[in-house]
């Protein structure tokens, strides 16, 4: 179902293209390059008005100072040599205000770095690597193997169009205005800035973004797979990369479709909030609003941080298997009651360590984490109260205590055989174990 939504998403963005007419390569830069700037070799293209025909811009290596390109026709701008230096920085303020690269047609970059993309405050404080502008057709942004370091937001799409974004193995490093206009910070990794949007972001890595958030998404549909995010903390695959102090790793404040997939988050000390993943935290705006969440990986050393925030005004169910929550993760999912995770580690239990015993009077209250019951008489007596279980009081159907342990697992112990039970999530049932 993932590689089939990808897949659906990458021909949105290429339908309109039609029949290709002609396809031309126009060299840039090096000995043999027909053009020394990529602005020079993409006017050309744009001057090109049957917007069936193919253009790519190859560029050879090397760096590209003030050289920022206004795409208005569909293109592809690309490494000449897959893995070679191709860098575009931008040391003096951007002139069109906006984005080293500026594009409002169907694009593809493919083995660029973009660097240092930057303009006044009082203008925003908010230039791109790559923005993305509303053109005269739906279309498809597709940025892969490419590096946005040090840009006032790496990536950032303009709002009220649509407009499908594909990253796949890129990396974001140092990205964010560390002196933003506003206080809260309004730049970014990535900023996908409409609802009218879908963003699929796979194998990306994040790491050193300042103020704001490593993925802020609005779009109506969020693919998330596969991407490593540190936030707020050093990464060590990275050693150019600053430890940052971003809020969130990843924030969808509008809510929408979300499939986040295989993902690992590490939240640091430096980090601005306590929470990993937001959801809906500024209102819920789309009709389709979903969490699906699986196989991901939350760990840090944040003391008690948060894995996901949803929606506070009207939570949505968080569903998903095969998640791990580290010991630094003390609320997998706030509210609790939004929690429907499965499978070891799933934190839809409760925290490691949680301890219930049976009262002695009185009714048997439940919350994740906090679980209240009269005064135990677990283990001094053996003729303790029983908390039920399955609805019974035969074999394994009634134990003594509850203990949460081993990355969420739920165990319960039957002093009267005695013996303990883990509640098995495949099978849905207590089956025999030695016990936490």
């Amino acid at each position: 179902m993932i590689k089939s939504l990808f897949a659906a998403a990458v021909m949105l963005g290429t339908t309109s293209l039609g029949a290709f007419a002609q396809s031309t390569v126009l060299t840039v830069g090096g000995p043999t390059g027909q053009y020394a700037t990529i602005s020079a070799a993409v006017a050309a293209a744009d001057a090109d008005t049957n917007l069936a025909d193919d253009y790519v811009i190859s560029v050879a290596p090397g760096t590209y100072t003030n050289d920022s390109p206004q795409i208005t026709r569909p293109m592809t701008i690309q490494a000449a040599a897959p893995g070679s230096a191709v860098i575009l920085n931008a040391p003096a303020p951007l002139a069109n205000e906006k984005g080293i690269i500026l594009t409002f047609a169907n694009l593809t970059v493919d083995g660029l770095t973009l660097e240092g993309a930057n303009i006044a405050n009082s203008l925003g404080g908010n230039a791109a690597g790559i923005r993305a502008e509303m053109g005269n057709q739906n279309y498809t942004l597709t940025v892969q193997n490419t590096t946005f370091i040090g840009n006032q937001t790496g990536m950032l799409t303009d709002a009220s169009f649509p407009l499908n974004v594909v990253l796949i193995n890129n990396v974001f490093m140092n990205n964010g205005n560390p002196n933003p206009p506003e206080p809260g910070g309004t730049t970014h990794g990535i900023y996908i800035g409409s609802n009218l949007q879908s963003l699929n972001a796979m194998g990306n890595e994040f790491c050193g973004t300042n103020v704001g958030h490593d993925i802020k998404s609005r779009a109506a549909v969020n693919m998330i797979e596969n991407n490593t995010i540190y936030n707020g903390a050093a990464d060590p695959n990275q050693p150019s990369c600053n430890v940052g102090s971003s809020s969130f790793a990843l924030d969808l404040p509008n809510g929408g479709a979300a499939l986040v997939v295989g993902n690992t988050m590490i939240k640091g000390t430096a980090a601005a909030t306590p929470i990993l993943f937001a959801y809906g935290e500024e209102g819920l705006l789309d009709p389709t609003n979903s969490i699906i969440f699986i196989d991901n990986t939350m760990d840090g050393s944040y003391p008690g941080a948060t894995g996901i925030l949803d929606a506070p005004s009207l939570p949505i169910p968080v569903v998903g298997n095969g998640n791990t929550f580290g010991a630094s993760i003390v609320t997998p999912v706030d509210p609790a009651s939004a929690d429907q995770l499965t499978g070891s580690g799933a934190g839809g239990i409760s925290p490691d360590g949680s301890i219930l015993t049976a009262p002695s009077s009185g009714s048997l209250t439940t919350a994740a984490g906090v679980w209240s019951f009269g005064t135990a008489r677990y283990p001094t007596e053996p003729g303790q109260y029983q908390i039920l279980l399955n609805g019974s009081s035969s074999v394994n159907g009634w134990a003594a205590e509850m203990m949460v342990a081993d990355g969420g697992n739920l165990y319960v112990y039957n002093s009267a055989q005695p013996e303990w039970y883990e509640w098995s999530v495949a099978l849905g049932t207590w089956l025999l174990n030695t016990g936490p």
